[in-house]
């Protein structure tokens, strides 16, 4: 931001929070309720942790805003001080896993050789000998 644009960064979060809100009508400003489409109902909890972060976010800046800065919130913002389209922040790197020896499973000798029961056996040994 600028140094200036602190009102325009409180008002830009508050639209987006307006945006967040599940509109009421077909209409409306808003997005679509997710609960009645069941492939994302699984983003449910995910959209009101944003719902609630953005809230939180603006609260905050609007305080700062307030006691510090003093900026004179826009009531309409210009279009060019809204994003346009997105922006790619870090190009895509494709994720290539190294190639890998697998690691082979070695007993001891003489493992398969002892039963439970010697084994039973040699447990209560060391117990009764007071070895951990």
């Amino acid at each position: 931001w600028d140094k200036d644009d602190f009102g325009v960064a409180i008002a830009l979060m508050s639209e987006a929070t307006v945006a967040l809100k599940t509109r009421e009508t077909i209409g409306s400003k808003g997005l679509p309720d997710i609960s009645k489409t069941p492939a994302l109902t699984p983003l449910k909890t995910e959209l009101q942790e944003l719902r609630k972060h953005c809230h939180h976010i603006l609260h905050l800046w609007e305080k700062d805003n307030s006691s510090v800065y003093f900026a004179a919130v826009p009531q309409e913002l210009s279009a060019e001080k809204k994003l346009q389209e997105g922006i790619r922040m870090n190009k895509t790197e494709k994720y290539v896993l190294e190639e890998a020896e697998p690691a082979l499973l070695v007993l001891p000798e003489g493992a398969l050789e002892r039963s439970d029961s010697d084994l039973a056996r040699e447990l209560q040994e060391r117990l009764n000998a007071g070895d951990d």
